[in-house]
């Protein structure tokens, strides 16, 4: 029944909602990198509408349109005007067709974090919901993996489409790296290093109790030790990522 009505309430939308003008921004990020921050900061302004995180396949225009509904139904906002229709994506291939990403209707924030803390802050987030067989080894690959996907995916889209971010420059100097993104969006208030609870804040993304914080703040989470050679794998690819996002730029 619920199925029913959901697929009479996308045909009504469709078919009465101007829709082919939608512009989308996807965060593209990796675990931990503190993309939930990021999202809410980004949702908390009035031009931008999203639901936090979650898996959704984009083959075409199509699967775009169905992506703007569902964004749309599940934060109760049918008819409201946005700029920008957005999702935060943690290291998943859900772009698979890669001429889609040439459409200018696309942006793309990519996000990464330095591999110590980034790769900390997985393990804990491993023990927390007791996932004994996530390794520092088996971590460090998924970071490695994680981090490799970005850098192929930003080389698959045009200079003007993306924006490259790093969490450590967004807590050093949250107020330009803001300005920074507002201007690439070209939206009409600034984002705002302080920022509102959503609907999907612990549905969906960061589970932890940082979130609920309402602004950027820098926060310690215990640090791991992490053999030196697994270390300097990790920092390899993030310094590597680091040049290939900026040396366009």
């Amino acid at each position: 029944m619920r199925k029913n009505i959901k697929q009479l309430l996308f045909f009504l939308w469709k078919n009465l909602v101007s829709h082919k003008n939608q512009h989308y921004v996807f965060l593209m990020a990796h675990v931990r990198s503190g993309s939930s921050l990021v999202t809410h900061i980004l949702c908390t302004n009035n031009e931008i509408l999203g639901f936090g995180e979650y898996s959704y396949k984009i083959l075409d225009e199509n699967d775009l349109v169905a992506f703007n509904f569902d964004v749309r139904r599940k934060s109760r906002a049918f008819l409201s005007k946005q700029a920008y229709i957005t999702n935060q994506i943690n290291g998943s291939n859900c772009f698979p067709d890669k001429h889609l990403l040439k459409l200018k209707r696309l942006k793309f924030i990519f996000l990464i974090r330095r591999p110590q803390e980034a790769i900390s802050s997985m393990y804990q987030l491993s023990k927390r919901f007791n996932q004994t067989h996530l390794t520092p080894e088996k971590l460090v690959d998924e970071y490695c993996k994680q981090v490799n996907y970005l850098m192929k995916l930003k080389d698959t889209v045009s200079e003007d489409q993306y924006f490259f971010l790093t969490y450590e420059a967004l807590i050093k100097n949250p107020g330009k790296q803001l300005n920074s993104i507002s201007s690439f969006l070209k939206l009409n208030q600034s984002l705002s290093p302080e920022y509102n609870l959503q609907k999907f804040t612990h549905h969906s993304g960061d589970p932890s109790e940082h979130i609920c914080s309402r602004k950027i703040k820098t926060t310690k989470s215990p640090q791991i030790k992490l053999d030196k050679v697994l270390l300097e794998r990790a920092q390899t690819i993030y310094e590597k990522a680091l040049v290939s996002f900026t040396k366009d730029n």
